[in-house]
């Protein structure tokens, strides 16, 4: 029970480990904070767990086939453009499928997880708030707040749901509010609003009972997000209107005016990057050009060594539509957990796997790469042992039948 109950700290630790790398620099600037915190969560779990008796050979032959992939492509590409992405996998890939494999209590972590934020909370506000308003790198600061701030909103909704102490609940709500109010006056992505909305959307489904009230939902949702998109200009206007009334100024929604004004438009000088992918597409539309041969291939063209900010464009670039199908198949229950209504899996373990859906593939269809994104090799993680636990789970209900 104690390994477990450590496993659970481990494990939030890793998802808050952004949170955690925050708190330390704001009093102490350490060179490569987050290897060293990664380090230190795959020692421990090491040394609570020992190594493996047994081998889930689907996590060891996927683990292969993916570092494969990364050495041919750095034979074929080249490694200016895809050591990085190598060396950030061995890192946060291999040690979330690592850590990703021990029982933890769901319930358990997500506590450990919100008593980490609520320390990241008074921090950012007694020490680190001011310094990041005033500073000169703000517009690049503001993104990795504003996605950190996200997590603690998502994380804060879950807990008042699930808890049944009022005061518990009382804290996450206040948790819930500070983080929702610093996400949007503080900073100005528009993404991480988004993927709030989208957590906040795919949670409504998941507790919907009925499968056919949920495909109910859904639609009538795409119709109506399919309408305000349509008149996107117009609904903005109005908000701006309202806004300036309360005299309130929101960072995002002045960036998506000012944006709107310029040759870039709204997608922030993002659809260069799009085209290329696309066209890279075009030439390799079966297999892909490999890891790094979008990158390789815009800088061959403009001179610029950067991803391509758009999940599915990346995946298509580097693997074309048989590795987009691949992706799709292995990662359909995490894509899709918030439409399972059996109860196969428990209902911690559920959660966990909106949550990781959301923290990670939100922020990856408007900026990011996968490869370098810790969250989205949780969810990972999550997916690659989502057979394992369920077997686990009839098991264990065999067992208490009998």
């Amino acid at each position: 029970m104690k390994k477990k109950r450590f496993n659970s700290f481990i494990y939030a630790a890793l998802l808050a480990e952004t949170h955690i790398c925050g708190i330390i620099t704001s009093f102490i600037q350490i060179p490569n904070i987050s290897i060293i915190l990664v380090g230190i969560l795959l020692v421990c779990t090491i040394l609570n767990n020992g190594l493996p008796r047994r081998i889930y050979y689907k996590a060891v032959v996927i683990t292969e086939v993916i570092l494969s992939v990364l050495m041919g492509a750095y034979i074929y590409n080249g490694a200016m453009f895809m050591q990085n992405y190598l060396l950030h996998f061995i890192m946060f890939g291999l040690t979330a499928i690592y850590i990703g494999s021990f029982d933890i209590d769901y319930w358990k972590m997500f506590a450990y997880v919100k008593s980490i934020f609520i320390i990241y909370i008074i921090v950012y506000i007694l020490v680190y708030r001011s310094v990041f308003l005033q500073s000169k790198d703000y517009w690049s600061l503001q993104m990795g707040m504003a996605y950190a701030f996200n997590s603690i909103a998502v994380v804060g909704i879950v807990e008042t749901i699930h808890r049944n102490s009022a005061l518990d609940r009382f804290i996450s709500v206040i948790m819930t509010l500070l983080a929702l109010y610093f996400l949007l006056l503080d900073c100005g992505t528009r993404g991480a609003i988004l993927a709030i909305c989208f957590f906040a959307f795919s949670l409504l489904l998941m507790r919907l009972k009925s499968f056919r009230t949920t495909i109910t939902v859904l639609l009538s949702f795409s119709l109506i997000g399919f309408i305000c998109f349509e008149n996107l200009n117009t609904i903005l206007m109005c908000i701006q209107g309202i806004v300036e009334k309360l005299g309130i100024q929101l960072p995002a929604l002045d960036k998506t005016f000012s944006l709107a004004l310029t040759s870039k438009g709204m997608n922030n000088a993002r659809m260069p990057l799009y085209e290329v992918a696309i066209e890279n597409i075009k030439n390799h539309p079966i297999l892909g050009s490999g890891v790094g041969g979008y990158e390789k291939r815009l800088y061959l063209s403009y001179g610029q060594n950067v991803y391509v900010h758009q999940f599915i464009l990346e995946v298509l670039s580097e693997f074309g539509v048989i590795g987009l199908l691949i992706f799709a198949y292995f990662m359909r229950k995490g894509l899709l957990v918030f439409l399972n209504k059996g109860e196969n899996i428990i209902s911690g373990d559920k959660m966990l796997g909106l949550v990781l859906l959301c923290l990670s593939m939100p922020m990856l269809s408007f900026s990011n790469s996968y490869w370098l994104a810790p969250s989205f090799w949780m969810f990972f993680s999550w997916c690659l042992y989502y057979d394992k636990r369920k077997q686990n789970y009839y098991r264990k209900r065999k067992t208490e039948q009998v």
